[in-house]
């Protein structure tokens, strides 16, 4: 049985928003019976407050002869909260801060409903225009019944329900906290420390279901290894982070490619380049050297007094020669210095992949005339073969004469001998010449002789007076020498232009590798 106010009522009235029909009020009322009436019913007077129903009830302490005396409390559901329930704030994702909108909704226990908005959806424009860039579903920026207002920059981001912190509307209304997060692309400049070269990283964010490129965000997420990430064909970088289960940040570093192919750095530089000696001038030699002797003996012999009667004469004549002969070469060489070269070095970036033809090419363009690589000298390892010659020749003749008389007559006799020796005697060394380029061909050869005559001629005297001989010899000996050279391999080296002697290749960003080319004028 519900109880039965009594015929007068005293009100009390709150107004806890800036809308009068949001007022909250009290009314005393003495009851006859404590049958309050459901929480939720109608006001009695609906003509009056047509949309306040009781929320709570309280009984009031009065004087002792007045009994069952209460306050009921009555409210009307906000229908137009989004006029005032806002406040401006701001709110870190994922280390990025963004500007937020929260709201505060109290609705009615019966009316809750989690479901009923999800993460991501769009901020109503109410008030209208009041937040920066309102946009409505045919983007023209106007409202009305068929077209409601909406923040499409301001996104649902968190969802909290708490206790009103009022007993006198808990029963009857939770509160709503929504949190609603302004997007915006936040653009970070990235620079190369050593070129100077900038580039922008531009943070997106996006919440769980939102279409990306014709697929949900969370979608790309699952599949990292798909084309969607990493380089495009337009010379951006797509790099993707999970910041919570509902949120999302796609990071699009931008592409400087044309910044990037046309930078050019160059400065001076000194390097030290290996320059074998070179050979300009061969001398050739025959060293000789030669020698001769002679020596002469003779004898006498005789007898006188008594028969037989004799009386002899010899004679020997010896000659020696000798000759040496030996090569004697010299070798001139200039020794180029290639320490110190004046060199120049450039800086630039080429697309990779990246040929050696690619960088020959631009650095032809970049040093003004044709560049080729740097080629070392091969140097050359010759041999030469030195043969150094001796000869000797003796000769000796020997004659003599006597006579003598005996009983039986008298008799001559003539005696006569030579003889020749002679030797010859060779040489060889071998000398070994290495890292020198040039021409090194030697063949020569040169002869020495030499030659040793001995004679005599002999006539008697005193007793064998008229008694004659003579004997007579020569010979000859020759020595060779020569000079030979072998030897192969050995190539010239780069010469007469410009020239790559250093290149070094690092990979950069955005499909570019950074390259470091020094140059050389020979």
């Amino acid at each position: 049985m519900s109880s039965r106010p009594s015929s007068h009522r005293q009100k009390q009235s709150i107004f806890p928003t800036p809308l009068i029909g949001d007022l909250l009020f009290t009314e005393r009322v003495v009851v006859q019976t404590r049958n309050h009436p459901e929480y939720g019913t109608p006001h009695p007077n609906t003509a009056a407050w047509p949309n306040h129903n009781l929320v709570y009830v309280k009984e009031r302490i009065e004087e002792q002869d007045v009994q069952d005396a209460f306050d009921y409390y009555y409210a009307a559901d906000r229908d137009n909260q989004d006029l005032y329930n806002w406040e401006s704030g701001i709110a870190n994702i994922g280390g990025r801060k963004f500007d937020t909108v929260t709201r505060t909704y109290l609705i009615p226990r019966a009316d809750y409903d989690p479901e009923e908005i999800q993460m991501g959806a769009a901020m109503p424009n109410i008030p209208e225009n009041r937040f920066p860039d309102p946009v409505t579903a045919d983007g023209d920026n106007t409202t009305n019944d068929d077209d409601p207002p909406s923040y499409t920059n301001h996104v649902l981001a968190d969802r909290e329900q708490l206790r009103t912190g009022e007993k006198e509307l808990d029963s009857m209304y939770v509160v709503e906290r929504r949190t609603y997060v302004k997007r915006c692309s936040i653009t970070m400049i990235q620079t190369e420390d050593f070129f100077g070269i900038g580039g922008s990283r531009v943070d997106n964010l996006y919440y769980r279901g939102e279409e990306v490129d014709g697929s949900a965000v969370e979608v790309h997420f699952d599949d990292p290894n798909s084309a969607y990430w990493g380089w495009q064909s337009d010379g951006t970088q797509r790099d993707g982070q999970q910041l919570s289960e509902n949120w999302f940040m796609i990071s699009i570093i931008s592409s400087i490619t044309d910044t990037i192919d046309d930078y050019v750095f160059s400065y001076p530089k000194l390097v030290n380049i290996n320059l074998p000696r070179r050979l300009v001038d061969t001398q050739l030699t025959f060293n000789v050297n030669s020698g001769e002797g002679n020596q002469d003996q003779s004898g006498f012999s005789y007898s006188y007094g008594a028969l037989p009667l004799s009386d002899s004469l010899g004679l020997t004549d010896s000659c020696s020669s000798s000759v040496s002969i030996s090569p004697e070469v010299g070798l001139t060489f200039e020794d180029p210095d290639g320490s110190y070269t004046p060199a120049t070095v450039y800086a630039f970036f080429l697309p990779q992949p990246v040929t050696m033809q690619d960088v020959i090419d631009r650095i032809t363009t970049l040093h003004g005339s044709t560049v080729a690589l740097y080629t070392p000298a091969v140097t050359k390892t010759a041999v030469m073969t030195l043969v150094s010659a001796s000869a000797s020749v003796r000769s000796s003749a020997t004659a003599s004469v006597s006579k003598s008389v005996s009983a039986n007559g008298g008799s001559d006799a003539q005696e006569k001998s030579t003889s020749t020796d002679k030797s010859v005697g060779q040489q060889t060394q071998f000398v070994q010449i290495s890292g020198f380029l040039g021409d090194l061909d030697l063949t020569s050869s040169q002869t020495a002789e030499v030659e040793a005559t001995a004679s005599i001629s002999l006539v008697g005297s005193g007793y064998a007076e008229g008694v004659s001989n003579s004997a007579f010899v020569t010979d000859s000996a020759s020595a060779t020498a020569s000079v030979t050279t072998s030897g192969e391999g050995g190539s010239e080296g780069s010469s007469g232009g410009a020239f790559i002697v250093d290149i070094d290749v690092e990979h950069y960003r955005f499909q570019r590798a950074k390259i470091f080319v020094v140059v050389v004028d020979l």
